[in-house]
């Protein structure tokens, strides 16, 4: 079993089915399926079977899944160590963030990289997942929520006090909330994680008489709801002064913090490109910070 092969073994056992498998590798769906037939008959077993969840290994197939990660990992181990080494300032650097962060931040990045290091190039993975950098091969995260994997190299970038805004439209249509502690018959939009933890409050306002107009799963998706008028929501403070929202009981100290933290490698953090777009970063998101 080549490195090829180990690609599109890892690829269809994460994610279960031919099409996402495919995204991952930037192929055809067919193209997966071909290269599973291939390494099935050039190991002599079968190594998935379809289910009703997708595609599920045989215990050959895990035991061939298991031997593939030992394969990335080293792989990966061999490939950081190298970069550890490159002091120039060129090349790839993959970074994971989500939609709102990249529009707010990592495009003005990249356009002050194509004047300081133009022999940088970014690929952006954007997702609303939290990504394994072991895994998915990313050089630099933004998140908000500090990892505790070893080998990781954190900054945190911004705090930014939560709190609820609205449209100045949406308000001039249906006036105040009367109340502070209750969102009673108001449109709230509500990013979807947090009702699944909470159903009747959030940040401790009762929400069970409010109309939920909608359930996001993006933040960049809430944002542009809630800027648009189609009901209120809470958003970090930053965020909400980007887009010039109007602050619901402003006195009201909601006892909770958004953080962005930016996180690598430790052992490509001395890299002379990632750490010119560390350095790219930071300087931007200081400007923000709150």
């Amino acid at each position: 079993m080549n490195w090829d092969d180990t690609q599109y073994l890892l690829a269809l056992g994460r994610e279960k089915t031919l099409r996402k498998a495919a995204q991952q590798l930037y192929v055809d769906q067919a193209t997966v399926g071909r290269r599973i037939a291939i390494l099935e008959n050039s190991l002599k077993c079968q190594l998935f079977i379809r289910s009703n969840k997708g595609y599920e290994f045989t215990p050959a197939g895990y035991q061939a899944f298991l031997a593939a990660i030992e394969m990335e990992q080293a792989a990966l181990t061999l490939q950081n160590k190298v970069k550890g080494f490159d002091q120039q300032l060129k090349g790839d650097i993959t970074l994971s963030t989500t939609d709102s962060i990249a529009i707010d931040f990592i495009i003005n990045a990249i356009r002050q990289l194509r004047t300081s290091a133009p022999e940088i190039r970014i690929k952006l993975d954007v997702t609303t997942a939290l990504r394994d950098m072991t895994q998915h091969n990313i050089d630099i995260a933004i998140r908000n929520i500090r990892p505790d994997t070893p080998g990781l190299v954190t900054k945190l970038l911004l705090t930014s006090p939560m709190g609820l805004y609205s449209s100045s439209e949406y308000l001039h249509q249906h006036g105040y909330p009367k109340t502070s502690d209750s969102l009673a018959g108001l449109d709230l939009i509500v990013h979807a994680p947090m009702v699944e933890k909470s159903p009747d409050k959030l940040f401790g306002l009762a929400i069970d008489k409010a109309k939920i107009a909608l359930l996001a799963d993006s933040s960049l998706l809430l944002r542009t709801s809630i800027k648009n008028g189609v009901g209120i929501g809470f958003l970090p403070k930053f965020m909400a002064d980007i887009d010039n929202l109007v602050p619901i009981f402003p006195e009201k100290d909601f006892n909770s913090n958004y953080e962005i933290w930016l996180v690598t490698h430790a052992d490509i953090v001395h890299t002379a490109r990632i750490q010119m777009v560390l350095d790219t970063l930071s300087q931007l998101f200081s400007v923000k910070a709150v």
